[in-house]
């Protein structure tokens, strides 16, 4: 059915190397940084296979490309979604694109986060599209910005007309199905000081100081989260301190100290009601002044265990992975952004999540092969 430039291996190591870098919130994109280029080829791939595509032009450097199956039931609508963008490449030591095949693993960055999901479904959507129309409306959705700000699947759910009932996320699960995950509230805290020479300390006001009792209070906070109530799925929330500075000599005291708290949270937790929840416990405790800043939210998600969806996947993935129930997860993904909409999602997909973002990022080559099958024998069995 296939010819040799439909091998997800030879896929996977052409979609590694084109660099999509995720430019988070950089004011210029250029080289490494953007999915113009993937995007590119990915509509280009499909195109090439008489299928439909669209590329949405989300944001400058950020798009997605919506492919199309029509089913026999256009009530209906199964999304399969992966995403584009990678995080950076800093301290890697292999060249992140350059893909290498050692072992019966891919390596390069994005190998495991996302490209492997992401040629998996694409194969397994072409493999679909070669036979007869499915029973109902199949999506493939590959999204840009996932590594920060998701803003991909949030355009996507909102310029769309499909009867979206269910979400298939691909993401390294080991092939494990996952039906909750945590969100995360990602919030800057800025203490102000009055800046002065650092042989005359008594002249002005240390910022870092005032950050260090906050800091002190934020591991008190982690040790609340860590004694509460766990989840079924995903244990207790956590929150660590990931971000702190100031200063740019030292021998000069600062006049502001800026960090960054990364509060991971349960299905049902709002941003608003956690910030309120965060700032009321710091000034109750504290006599630092201090405010917050930039706030980054991405929502938790959970799917019922006993949601048609979720009992389907499980059945067909049993082929390749014993699995009883499905689990949880700490980190975020796109399927949050359903959540959101009431929209039923669940993740799986080639690939350890330890090895995503790491400095040797590799996949197992099994696995992707795998998660072909898993994705296809979901799609006929809708």
């Amino acid at each position: 059915m296939f010819d040799n430039s439909d091998s997800a291996v030879s896929l996977l190591k052409d979609l590694i190397a084109i660099p999509s870098v995720n430019p988070t919130d950089k004011e210029v994109i250029e080289g490494i940084y953007g999915d113009d280029s993937i995007a590119e080829y990915i509509s280009h791939w499909f195109r090439k296979r008489s299928l439909d595509v669209e590329i949405q032009n989300v944001s400058d450097g950020c798009h997605n490309v919506v492919v199309h199956i029509p089913g026999k039931n256009r009530n209906k609508c199964t999304v399969f979604c992966a995403h584009m963008d990678t995080v950076d490449i800093e301290n890697m030591k292999i060249d992140p694109f350059d893909p290498k095949e050692i072992d019966g693993r891919i390596f390069g960055r994005g190998s495991c986060d996302d490209k492997a999901s992401l040629s998996a479904m694409m194969v397994a959507f072409h493999a679909i599209a070669d036979n007869q129309a499915p029973e109902n409306d199949l999506v493939f959705l590959a999204s840009g910005g996932e590594e920060f700000n998701m803003r991909g699947a949030e355009y996507f759910i909102n310029n769309n007309s499909y009867n979206i009932d269910g979400v298939i996320v691909g993401e390294p699960t080991n092939l494990r199905l996952i039906s909750a995950h945590k969100g995360g509230i990602r919030q800057e805290i800025i203490t102000r000081g009055v800046s002065a020479h650092s042989s005359t300390p008594e002249l002005g006001v240390n910022p870092i100081y005032k950050m260090a009792k906050i800091i002190n209070l934020i591991e008190d906070y982690s040790n609340q989260l860590m004694n509460s109530a766990p989840h079924p799925l995903l244990k207790t929330e956590t929150i660590v301190c990931s971000i702190v500075n100031a200063g740019k000599l030292s021998n000069t005291i600062p006049d502001e100290c800026r960090s960054v708290v990364d509060w991971r949270i349960h299905p049902g937790k709002k941003e608003k009601a956690c910030k309120e929840k965060l700032y009321n416990f710091l000034k109750m405790n504290t006599d630092a002044d201090f405010e917050f800043g930039k706030t980054i939210f991405t929502s938790p998600m959970e799917t019922a265990s006993d949601n048609c969806m979720v009992r389907k996947m499980l059945k067909e993935n049993w082929k390749y992975v014993s699995q009883e129930s499905p689990e949880g997860a700490t980190y975020g993904t796109d399927g949050s952004k359903f959540y959101l909409n009431n929209i039923p999602a669940v993740v799986i997909g080639p690939g350890d999540i330890a090895q995503a973002h790491t400095k040797d990022e590799f996949v197992e080559i099994t696995q992707i092969e795998k998660a072909i099958e898993i994705y296809k024998s979901y799609i006929s069995n809708l």
